[in-house]
């Protein structure tokens, strides 16, 4: 049941594209660490009112914290179809504004656990194998948001 203030709405994931992958296959991984990565990740979020459709890119970077050789760089789109998305998202003057902060970090989570699946089969046998994406934390997500 919704809270006060808190919307609800079914959503689908749509599809899923990848967008780029770059491996770094001159790297030494033999020694490495997992106090030796960085880790950094970005996003933004499109909307198509027309289609209903919320699309969220996702790229991730793994760089070395001593000297930032770039071990690793994949990113995403993962397209989401809300039918009641004109009741909850509008877009003004190049802004996203959304009613329930919720839904947006519901499709954040979402769209994360199918990068850390996809970087997941995309290291399989590679060096950087034992170095699955972190946990990110749901505040960390929340405070991206730009209300």
């Amino acid at each position: 049941m919704a809270k006060k203030n808190e919307l609800y709405c079914t959503f689908f994931i749509n599809d899923i594209q990848e967008v780029s992958f770059f491996y770094n296959v001159d790297y030494d991984y033999s020694r490495l660490d997992v106090n030796d990565i960085q880790v950094g990740i970005s996003h933004s979020i499109k909307i198509d009112n027309e289609k209903n459709i919320v699309g969220v890119h996702l790229g991730i970077i793994y760089l070395t914290s001593e000297d930032n050789v770039k071990l690793l760089e994949y990113s995403m789109n993962i397209n989401f179809r809300i039918p009641e998305l004109k009741n909850i998202i509008t877009e003004e003057d190049n802004n996203i504004v959304v009613k329930d902060e919720n839904i947006i970090l519901n499709l954040l989570n979402i769209s994360v656990g199918t990068l850390r699946g996809a970087l997941f089969l995309k290291t399989k046998n590679t060096g950087l194998e034992r170095f699955p994406l972190p946990v990110i934390p749901s505040s960390l997500l929340s405070k991206s948001i730009n209300k």
